[in-house]
């Protein structure tokens, strides 16, 4: 053989050291749909998931591969329509994100649920695959949520999907994280109408369904508090659909207790009404993203819900059936909301159209704003 290193040992030597670097031997390299190059980028979220947001991963820029359209069209269903319960459209208080929206699914009469399938409502392509552990032993699982391109400006999202196909599957991370701030750049292509993956809402009875259209601002009262995604850019993902399925989905729109509208409309991620109590408060300097946040409002009249969010600390909730509507609630009035169940209350003071004093803690309403009040801003 002699002394020297043939030159196809070395090609021989190059080849295995790509496959130690790029994590396995691959056997069938057709069937491996991840874009390599993007592996190197990491899907950032913050830390933690404060302020009731559930940041977006940064997705590579595309910008140089899409196709501008900010006002696409979803041509075909996103789910089989039978199967599902009610929908809580955007602009939710007491949620994982105000950007989202909650498709409930309908259960047997002996409790279960059925298979719900999610299906692309229109021609995109998958960029984003999120594979982690949702909620806590033993009901917990592994769950997808898969990020879809469909313009330069429009992407939207489904969360909660414990099952996909197989295409998907493969192309994404093989170990659920124990968060939801890393996964897999891909670049796969979807047809209108096709089978993505479904949920037996064994953990979560339905899933989640939102859209961020980045030719749109939601409106705030205050802008700079609001610098995730899902407060900028969220958008109705229902409004992108054909009038015949934009009604029907609209039909379908329900508090988060399950109460039906008479004139359903859809909800702005937003929910600041300007001289009114409604909506988003902070401490200090705080954003949505870090310090404290106070966000109050009617679920479509069917109750009222506030949430206080801290660093490093649970979340503070009320939720009151017979308190006054928040957007009715103007400068110089007081109003306590109380909750039965949780024995929690939270009293309030508008000040000013955009300054609040608020104290909320346990027990039952006292009869005037306690010593010790924090004031909010907008």
């Amino acid at each position: 053989m002699g002394k020297g290193i043939s030159a196809s040992m070395i090609v021989l030597a190059v080849a295995v050291a790509a496959v130690v670097i790029f994590g396995g031997i691959v056997t069938n390299l057709d069937s491996l749909k991840i874009d390599v190059a993007s592996k190197t980028n990491v899907q950032e979220e913050p830390n933690k998931e404060i302020k009731n947001t559930s940041p977006q991963p940064q997705i590579e820029d595309k910008s140089s591969k899409c196709v501008s359209n900010a006002s696409p069209i979803f041509t075909e269903p996103f789910t089989d329509i039978t199967k599902i319960r009610s929908i809580a459209p955007p602009g939710g208080i007491a949620v994982g994100s105000q950007s989202r929206s909650y498709v409930s699914a309908k259960a047997f009469e002996n409790g279960s649920y059925p298979d719900v399938p999610i299906y692309a409502p229109i021609d995109s392509t998958l960029e984003g695959i999120t594979y982690a552990m949702r909620g806590s032993s033993p009901k917990g699982r592994p769950e997808y949520r898969l990020d879809f391109r469909v313009s330069c400006e429009v992407t939207y999202s489904f969360d909660h999907i414990p099952y996909v196909i197989d295409k998907i599957k493969n192309a994404g991370p093989t170990t659920p994280a124990n968060h939801t701030r890393t996964g897999a750049f891909v670049s796969i292509p979807v047809s209108a109408g096709e089978f993505i993956g479904y949920t037996d809402s064994a953990f979560v009875s339905g899933f989640d369904f939102y859209l961020f259209n980045y030719a749109k601002l939601v409106t705030h009262i205050n802008p700079v508090r609001w610098t995730s995604d899902h407060n900028t850019h969220a958008d109705c993902p229902y409004d992108y659909f054909p009038n015949e399925l934009k009604t029907l989905y609209y039909s379908y729109f329900a508090s988060a207790g399950g109460t039906k509208q008479d004139n359903p409309t859809c909800r702005s991620a937003s929910r600041d009404v300007a001289g009114a109590l409604s909506g988003g408060w902070f401490l200090g300097s705080s954003t949505d993203m870090q310090g404290s946040r106070l966000l109050v409002g009617s679920d479509f009249g069917d109750f009222v819900d506030l949430v206080i969010d801290r660093e490093s600390q649970p979340r503070f909730s009320v939720r009151d059936y017979k308190g006054k509507n928040p957007e009715d609630v103007k400068a110089g009035d007081t109003v306590c909301y109380f909750d039965t169940d949780r024995n929690t209350y939270a009293y309030m003071k508008l000040l000013s159209d955009n300054e609040l004093a608020a104290s909320a803690g346990q027990g039952q309403c006292p009869g005037e704003l306690p010593i010790g009040y924090e004031i909010w801003n907008r």
